[in-house]
């Protein structure tokens, strides 16, 4: 999620490692946000063995991390060159595991303890310092930064739980299955999970027990095996009930006093068979049942692989869900006695795809939602609109529900509704484009036949033909759902019949009270009505009610507060576009609105930037440059305010209002 630099910071005079968010995340507000909870996490923490903060803040738009600079590499790098000695494995896991307990007794999971995370000063083993909190869960939250469907870890060295349940299960046991890890890998040289890929290693991690380090390397003592086994337990009850208790263990080992955790019976292939009568039978045995071991081998990995990829595919992991049910594919296809497995297996890569492409859909779709104002739309993009929802409904077939392919209920609703909101948005652009009413009547004609009949549908065919009573309601009607009285209430919307549009979106939030888009529409009535207040309370029950896109919901309600004259409303629209920049920091008719509040202001600096920044996220220039030269006037700068005028003039020669400040600013006016 980030990198990392080697920098000096100028007024503390040292060096300091300096993260920065990637470029190609700064647009997405899950990444901003788990980067600022990163910081957030180190910043609770003051420990010996938990690398230092020293500053937060952005850089050009870029969040940056400066942190204490340890310079010997990672444990990681030092276990390049092979095992650690067994004692100084020991202490430095239980150095580690108090470090650890100190971030647990402030309310922070790691939750990506590994080697690489592992900084040692001068590649001394004595004192070793966690870093990258970048994906760390802070306990004290009601809510995760993580999606539905991320798979957040290393999977080497992810705990049991959090891979089949997903980042709900992480408790700190996590953290101490991740100290387990890191002791296996110092004792051994590799990971306790370390499959040939990424579905293979998450399969051992769940399924496999690993071999105890006894077994891989003879100087590790028994005592030694059973505290690591208990540690890297799949239950999360049978492991040390703390980081602490893990590091107490570790204490009597290295005392030599006895230790809670039960030794295991060892045993050694070497016991078999120490007669050459017994060698030769087990050679034998093993030549026999090399082909049967080696089916019975992909046909586990290929089973593995369809319940991986189903649990993936349960929390919209789609893309991850491909990757690993086709290589399950590849692994048991050319397998006679497993076409079942393979039916299976190329099911789910087909339902993989398409719940992907779904996702992709609902992203679009939602975007139109929100963005589609036919009052506001002329001219190049207009037809833009039209043609990148043409593009989308000639794309349809290949989200029909082909048998064997199916997505879960909720999913196929979801993919239904969108389809259905695409026709319906498709259909009014063709009668703001010129097209007519006919146009509009073919691509409702379209949606029935891909459909069927809809009530919606029927509604908007007699709209478009002007029957009367098109949008009449019998008060009482329990047939009427919430979906049809939407979809009625924002064609009244569009057309700009916005009372009688109020009055529809409103029976239908009485319908379905937790239906965001009922309640949007609603809001977005009420703002144009200039009932500024009423829209304010309409976009706050947005907030409460949305799942993404929030930013959007903070824009909106901050453009309704700036409408309301009175006092503090101003500071209350600022704060909503501040807080609908942090989560869509590419969103620039926030940054565009942000500015004009502080030009109001006075604070022409800020708006300079604020409209600097619109125009770079793609605001159109001619509006961007009409109000550069408002704010240049307001700082006395004629001449700067008379070349805004003619960019905004020349950027679009129709805009009467640049049109009319140029012609002022040109007569001396």
């Amino acid at each position: 999620m980030g990198v990392v630099y080697e920098a000096v910071a100028v007024d503390l005079k040292r060096s300091v490692a300096l993260k920065v968010l990637r470029e190609e995340l700064l647009g997405r507000p899950d990444a901003r946000s788990r980067f600022r909870d990163e910081a957030e996490a180190i910043a609770r923490l003051s420990h010996p063995n938990v690398v230092q903060i020293y500053e937060v803040g952005v850089h050009d738009g870029r969040p940056f991390l400066a942190m204490e600079f340890v310079p010997g590499g990672s444990l990681a790098d030092q276990l390049d060159a092979g095992p650690l000695p067994v004692a100084a494995a020991v202490d430095l896991v239980r150095t580690l595991a108090r470090g650890v307990q100190h971030a647990h007794d402030r309310g922070v999971i790691h939750r990506d303890l590994k080697p690489a995370n592992v900084l040692l000063s001068a590649g001394a083993l004595d004192a070793p310092k966690l870093t990258d909190f970048g994906i760390a869960k802070l306990l004290d939250r009601h809510s995760d930064r993580t999606r539905t469907g991320m798979l957040l870890g290393t999977p080497a060295y992810m705990a049991p739980e959090v891979v089949v349940n997903g980042p709900a299960a992480v408790t700190p046991a996590a953290d101490v299955y991740g100290l387990g890890t890191i002791l296996y890998e110092c004792l051994t040289g590799r990971p306790p999970a370390d499959g040939a890929n990424t579905w293979a290693t998450l399969w051992q991690v769940i399924q496999a027990a690993p071999a105890p380090p006894g077994r891989l390397r003879r100087n590790v003592a028994r005592d030694l095996d059973a505290v690591c086994m208990k540690a890297l337990a799949k239950d999360p009850a049978e492991r040390y009930p703390s980081a602490r208790a893990l590091a107490e263990e570790l204490d009597r080992l290295a005392d030599g006093r006895a230790v809670l955790a039960p030794r295991r019976p060892r045993v050694r292939w070497g016991a078999v068979g120490r007669t050459a009568r017994g060698a030769a039978v087990v050679l034998a045995a093993a030549l026999l049942l090399f082909g049967a071991f080696e089916y019975r081998a992909r046909w586990r990995d290929g089973a593995a692989a369809e319940q991986l990829g189903r649990d993936l595919l349960a929390r919209g992991a789609h893309d991850e869900a491909e990757r690993v049910l086709t290589l399950g594919l590849a692994r048991v296809e050319p397998l006679p006695g497993t076409a079942r497995l393979v039916r299976d297996l190329d099911r789910g890569v087909r339902e993989s795809r398409r719940g992907r492409q779904a996702s992709e859909l609902h992203e679009l779709v939602d975007r139109l939602r929100f963005s589609y104002d036919p009052s506001a739309l002329a001219g190049p993009d207009l037809r833009t609109l039209t043609d990148a929802c043409d593009a989308l409904w000639l794309a349809r077939p290949a989200l029909a529900p082909p048998a064997g392919a199916e997505l879960s209920p909720e999913a196929e609703r979801r993919l239904r509704s969108d389809l259905l909101d695409l026709a319906l948005l498709s259909a009014d652009l063709r009668t703001h484009n010129g097209a007519g009413g006919a146009e509009a009547m073919r691509r409702l004609d379209e949606a029935e036949g891909f459909f069927g009949p809809d009530p919606a549908l029927a509604r908007l065919r007699a709209y478009y033909r002007d029957e009367p009573g098109w949008d009449r309601f019998a008060p009482a009607d329990p047939t009427v759902t919430a979906w049809e009285l939407y979809a009625v209430g924002r064609a009244r919307l569009n057309a700009g019949a916005l009372e009688r549009a109020a009055e529809l979106l409103r029976r239908a939030v009485e319908r379905e009270p937790q239906g965001f888009w009922p309640h949007f529409h609603l809001a977005v009535c009420a703002h144009r009505l200039g009932r500024a207040e009423e829209a304010v309370a309409g976009f706050s029950a947005c907030l409460s009610l949305a799942q993404n896109r929030r930013g959007l919901c903070h824009y909106h309600r901050g453009l309704a507060y700036a409408a309301i004259r009175k006092e503090g409303a101003n500071e209350n629209a600022l704060r909503d576009f501040n807080r609908a920049l942090e989560l869509e920091p590419a969103l620039a008719a926030a940054a565009l609105h942000r500015g004009l509040l502080h030009h109001n202001a006075g604070r022409l600096p800020e708006a300079v930037a604020d409209l600097e920044l619109a125009r770079r996220n793609g605001y159109p220039p001619a509006v961007v440059e009409y109000h550069l030269a408002g704010v240049s006037l307001a700082s006395g700068d004629k001449s700067a305010a008379l070349a805004h005028a003619e960019r905004a003039h020349a950027a679009d020669p129709t805009d009467d209002m640049a049109l009319a400040l140029l012609n002022r600013l040109r007569s001396g006016n």
